[in-house]
């Protein structure tokens, strides 16, 4: 009889802690029992890690705490540190799941001996999700120190239930960070998680590991994850939205990402992100439209003085 393969699931923080105890309980609902899953709690609020315990007490899951704020990457590294079985899901804490997810991407994974394994990532529309990501090709080129990357996106924007029915598994080497499922062996060859990376680029970086190290990676499209992102955000979660979604942190996630891989800082790729993060904060302030640029200036001096405290406590 062939034994069902397992693995551990490591919930971490990307921007807000406020939706993490409802990601937590569907993850519970909807993953198979003999998964383990760990709650990395890196100076949550204090209602948010007492609803941890809460859940930790009769479901099957862990809390593992730190006394400060981790970016994304160092949480992951946390809670492999933790995981015990061949293949670890890391999961950010603003998503829904799809019922039986992981068994979904674990069958895709075995089946194909792949390195690591995805699902199709949803975002919120009207009057249906659409397509966030479905991986994306990833072509290098040019010399060291002045190579440039481009990405091939699938079906972005377009409505799920229009695409769904003509997609199957495939072979595309960069994920979306907000669900991926890794075997243990790969990420000991890249030497875990980057934590150079301070929530910018982390999934590009891995991407790179796969193309470095021959390995595949699959989209596997029986298995979906919703992206909730900001607005809103509460009180308690500014000073991560701040760090996370700050100019200090992407700037310098993309000298890290560049000078680590030969990469030039002056791609127009990056340009999407830029725009991108941009794009996130002054959606913030939607409500005020109309100066939302002037507020999101205000703020930045703020933004670096929270990124220059995290650092000190980091030291």
């Amino acid at each position: 009889m062939t034994r069902e393969p397992t693995a551990t699931v490591v919930v971490v923080c990307r921007d807000r802690w406020s939706l993490a105890p409802e990601t937590v309980q569907t993850l519970l609902a909807r993953t198979d029992p003999r998964h383990r899953i760990v709650v990395v709690d890196a100076r949550a609020p204090r209602a948010v890690g007492a609803a941890f315990d809460r859940l930790a007490a009769v479901d099957h899951i862990d809390v593992i705490r730190r006394p400060r704020l981790l970016a994304g990457n160092e949480a992951r590294n946390a809670g492999a540190d933790a995981a015990t079985t061949e293949w670890i899901a890391f999961v950010e804490n603003d998503i829904v799941v799809s019922d039986g997810w992981l068994d979904a991407l674990l069958a895709v994974g075995e089946r194909t001996g792949a390195a690591s394994v995805y699902p199709a990532f949803l975002e919120p529309a009207d009057p249906e999700p659409v397509v966030h990501g479905l991986g994306a090709e990833l072509e290098v080129k040019g010399p060291d120190g002045r190579r440039f990357v481009r990405e091939r996106q699938h079906h972005l924007r377009r409505p799920w239930s229009d695409v769904a029915a003509g997609l199957a598994p495939v072979a595309r080497v960069q994920a979306e960070p907000h669900v991926l499922l890794v075997r243990r062996e790969f990420l000991d060859a890249m030497g875990g998680f980057d934590e150079g990376l301070l929530g910018w680029f982390d999934h590009t970086d891995v991407a790179l590991h796969h193309l470095r190290l021959g390995a595949e990676s699959w989209f596997a499209p029986g298995a979906t994850c919703l992206y909730r992102s900001p607005p809103p955000v509460s009180w308690s979660d500014l000073s991560m939205f701040s760090l996370r979604w700050g100019r200090d942190w992407f700037d310098r996630s993309l000298t890290h990402l560049c000078t680590t891989w030969g990469l030039t800082p002056n791609d127009e790729e990056w340009e999407t992100h830029a725009r991108y993060r941009v794009a996130v904060r002054r959606g913030v302030f939607a409500r005020w439209a109309r100066v939302s640029a002037v507020i999101d200036h205000a703020v930045e001096p703020l933004d670096h003085l929270v990124a220059q405290r995290w650092d000190a406590h980091r030291a």
